[in-house]
């Protein structure tokens, strides 16, 4: 865990312990990649912990044919008597990390449009993605870029153009 995720944890840790529930929207927040360690450490301190971001738009809407929203990740902890319960996924058919970290910019069997829209294995040539599950998944990434956008007084992905620092996180505990 990095040393801001470690402010941002024990800054969220100590307004729990002072107010029982807090909810914190941030802007002008860089993206990030793994919720995992944000929400495990929460929920192993007793809490659960919901968050989601987005940036720039890189996945296609169901049926659409330009990206409108980020990949929309979302995280969730739970603790239990042991270990948490921790859900760190994506609204999109892969995180855009797996596309950005391949193995000599090869991906495997997985379908991904290109400028032309057509499919690619190339990671160079990835420019969009489609949404995971179709119309559902739709559903909850608006869910998850609503909640990253309005309540920090941030842009919607279709807003953000390749500017990570426009921003929106929602942090629930």
């Amino acid at each position: 865990m990095t040393v801001g995720n470690e402010c941002l944890c024990g800054f969220l840790l100590n307004r729990i312990n002072e107010y029982g529930t807090v909810i914190i929207g941030l802007k002008n927040f860089q993206r990030y990649g793994l919720l995992f360690d944000f929400v495990e450490k929460i929920a192993r301190k007793g809490y659960i912990a919901f968050i989601t971001n987005n940036t720039e738009p890189f996945v296609l809407p169901f049926w659409g044919t330009a990206p409108l929203f980020w990949t929309n990740p979302i995280a969730i902890g739970i603790p239990t008597n042991k270990d948490p319960i921790v859900l760190d996924m994506s609204t999109s058919e892969r995180s855009a990390n797996s596309i950005w970290n391949t193995k000599d910019g090869i991906l495997e069997d997985w379908i991904y449009t290109t400028k032309t829209w057509e499919y690619t294995t190339c990671a160079a040539d990835v420019v969009g993605i489609r949404n995971f599950w179709g119309h559902k998944w739709y559903w909850i990434s608006l869910v998850a870029e609503v909640l990253s956008s309005i309540p920090t007084a941030g842009n919607f992905s279709f807003n953000i153009k390749n500017d990570k620092y426009w921003t929106g996180a929602f942090f629930m505990q």
